[in-house]
């Protein structure tokens, strides 16, 4: 995706997401791989040579366990501005939603592996597995979440 904005303007973003997979813990090398991009495109990303889609800014932070307001938060501290409120329970949809995409994708990975023959019992199972994991997920919304 073609970079947006000003180098200046992109730069905090990008020191950003690198502060926020640091914290994680996570290397440059494991998010790429879990991405199914490469190590250089995330440190294209953290130079701010780059600026991610959406989708992918979306997906980077929740496999990091985080969520928009908290790449804001980061912001907010490199830029050295005061933190925003938080709407209370906005961030657990956003990893909710991430959360399910990314294990469909992973049922996705599989089937292309399994023959024909195991492809239906596959299915089968990620019916189950996706049902439950939703039924899981609207049971932790229920609770109240500190944000």
């Amino acid at each position: 995706m073609q970079a947006q904005g000003s180098p200046a303007e992109r730069v905090p973003v990008g020191f950003a997401f690198a502060a926020l997979r640091r914290d994680a813990g996570v290397a440059q090398e494991d998010l790429a791989r879990r991405l199914g991009i490469t190590r250089e495109s995330i440190s294209l990303y953290e130079s701010g040579k780059i600026v991610p889609s959406y989708t992918r800014v979306r997906r980077m932070l929740a496999l990091l366990g985080h969520d928009f307001h908290d790449l804001q938060d980061m912001l907010d501290r490199i830029e050295e501005r005061p933190r925003r409120p938080r709407r209370k329970g906005s961030s657990p949809a956003v990893l909710e939603e991430a959360f399910l995409e990314e294990a469909e994708g992973l049922f996705r990975r599989w089937e292309r592996r399994l023959s024909a023959v195991q492809q239906p019992l596959l299915r089968q199972t990620e019916s189950e597995v996706m049902e439950a994991l939703r039924r899981l997920l609207h049971g932790l919304g229920d609770q109240d979440v500190p944000g």
